[in-house]
């Protein structure tokens, strides 16, 4: 059978204990010697047991090539990806963006980073979705890892290298318990309470955060934002200055419970950041806060994956409503986004001590 120029060839091969003996091959690279010789580069797409499925394996292939770019053949996942990180459009995101790019990066696998992109399939990257939700981390975070897949697959294609995003059809399931807010219980917070007097110096810096979030209700950027100078220990409270809602810049106060972590810490600087990395003295990272200090705690304890940082606030919620707290004042001691509905805004003047009392109920 002739095929077209081009399209690879279907042979049999003769050979005796050979059970798939039709084989298909194409070209994938012509060389020319100086005697003007053309070589050929020849890559094998397998053995089949009928001449009719290697010309269906050589089909496939053919449409397959044609939905890439065949300049960029060599362009492994991790440089494209390091191209696109140093794009303008990237590099003008709010830096929290761009960590959460760099976090996402650190889920994917060096098999799928070292491999050619345009040879990455749907299957090997809906392969890696599966095990990151199997083994190691929580929904939240492989969502993300989809997203930027997303984006990164849209940039592919915009620079003509390849023509389907393949990212957009992985399948993450449902969020887990979205019906009810996962948070922690009960017994998660007493055996907190329990390893921080233990004084276990290798997990004691992620619990102290821990529980200051349960007892602040603060999203996990704005407390990584937080400034020695913005702390008044003696009247308990500290500001939030940065925060991604208007609702969200407000004076939070320090339950009693946990002011002596507070004192502790400022007890250890006079300026800059309140939470510093220990291993290189800088400030927290949200990548680095989740990968090196809250998920390998969540292991080590056995949790629920799914436990982020944000759910830390959600528990604060939740323990600030059993304590029959009023509403309102749940709102301003967490800077909900939904804040204070027009009647709250003309008729509720709340006096900080409230605050302080409500927080000190839980």
């Amino acid at each position: 059978m002739k095929l077209p120029n081009g399209f690879g060839s279907v042979s049999k091969v003769d050979r005796k204990n050979l059970r798939n003996k039709w084989i298909a091959r194409v070209t994938v690279e012509t060389t020319i010697d100086d005697q003007g010789k053309r070589h050929q580069k020849k890559k094998t797409l397998g053995y089949f047991a009928t001449q009719a499925e290697a010309l269906q394996a050589l089909t496939d292939y053919n449409e397959r090539k044609g939905d890439t770019n065949l300049e960029y053949k060599d362009l492994l996942f991790s440089d494209l990806w390091e191209q696109w990180q140093d794009t303008k459009k990237v590099q003008a995101l709010k830096p929290d963006t761009i960590k959460g790019y760099e976090f996402s990066y650190k889920l994917i696998p060096d098999k799928i980073k070292n491999k050619k992109f345009v040879e990455i399939k749907f299957l090997d990257l809906q392969n890696m979705i599966n095990e990151l939700l199997g083994n190691r981390k929580g929904y939240q975070s492989v969502r993300k890892v989809k997203n930027c897949l997303s984006q990164l697959y849209r940039y592919a294609i915009n620079a003509d290298i390849i023509s389907k995003n393949y990212a957009e059809g992985l399948d993450i399931g449902k969020s887990p318990k979205k019906s009810q807010a996962l948070i922690f219980t009960d017994e998660q917070i007493d055996r907190l309470w329990k390893l921080f007097y233990d004084q276990k110096e290798d997990t004691r810096l992620t619990i102290e955060i821990m529980l200051m979030l349960i007892y602040n209700g603060c999203r996990i950027s704005e407390f990584l934002n937080l400034k020695v100078e913005d702390i008044n220990i003696e009247e308990r409270y500290f500001n939030i200055t940065d925060s991604k809602t208007e609702a969200g810049i407000r004076k939070v106060p320090i339950a009693e419970k946990v002011s002596n972590i507070y004192e502790s810490i400022l007890n250890e600087r006079q300026s800059g950041y309140f939470l510093i990395n220990p291993n290189n003295n800088k400030k927290f990272s949200y990548a680095n806060f989740r990968d090196s200090y809250w998920d390998q705690l969540i292991d080590r304890l056995g949790w629920d994956k799914n436990l982020t940082p944000h759910n830390c606030r959600k528990t604060c919620i939740s323990l600030l409503t059993k304590a029959d707290v009023r509403p309102t004042y749940i709102k301003l001691i967490v800077g909900h986004e939904g804040a204070l509905d027009l009647t709250e805004k003309t008729y509720t003047y709340v006096d900080f001590e409230e605050l302080l009392t409500a927080i000190n109920k839980i």
